[in-house]
């Protein structure tokens, strides 16, 4: 077992071996947290003001993900046999697949997991969306 200091210093030489790629992305974090600091001249006779880099920063990730976010892709299952009605290969059953993959969309509140890739795409300029492969029978 190691012991606390061990720990520390792995975690220390873990974060000084990132790629810039993550500490651009932990800089950008810091500012849309709030969590930056940029030092200003002492002005004593100015009225003080908000810090305005988290929100610029905030308006600059956010808007365009709830913009994007907005349009959903949509669903079409044509049916296997077009002159089928009922039963396998038919039009009923496109209907139910349509409608299966609808409600897991709904069931993984998909708008909301959707939304938030595209804050990551806007904000760290990479994302990730999982897309289940399943074949439906």
């Amino acid at each position: 077992m190691k012991t606390f200091d061990e720990v520390i210093q792995i975690m220390e030489h873990r974060r000084n071996q990132q790629s810039p790629l993550l500490a651009a992305m932990l800089e950008v974090r810091q500012r849309y947290h709030a969590d930056y600091v940029i030092p200003l001249p002492s002005m004593d006779d100015e009225p003080e003001l908000p810090p305005l880099t988290p929100a610029l920063t905030a308006n600059a990730i956010d808007q365009p993900a709830l913009a994007a976010g907005q349009i959903l892709p949509d669903v079409f299952c044509p049916p296997l046999d077009h002159t089928k009605q009922f039963g396998t290969k038919s039009r009923e059953f496109a209907r139910k697949r349509e409608h299966a993959i609808k409600a897991t969309w709904h069931g993984s509140k998909l708008n909301l997991q959707v939304y938030r890739m595209f804050r990551h795409m806007a904000g760290y300029a990479t994302a990730t969306l999982l897309v289940p492969n399943r074949s439906c029978k």
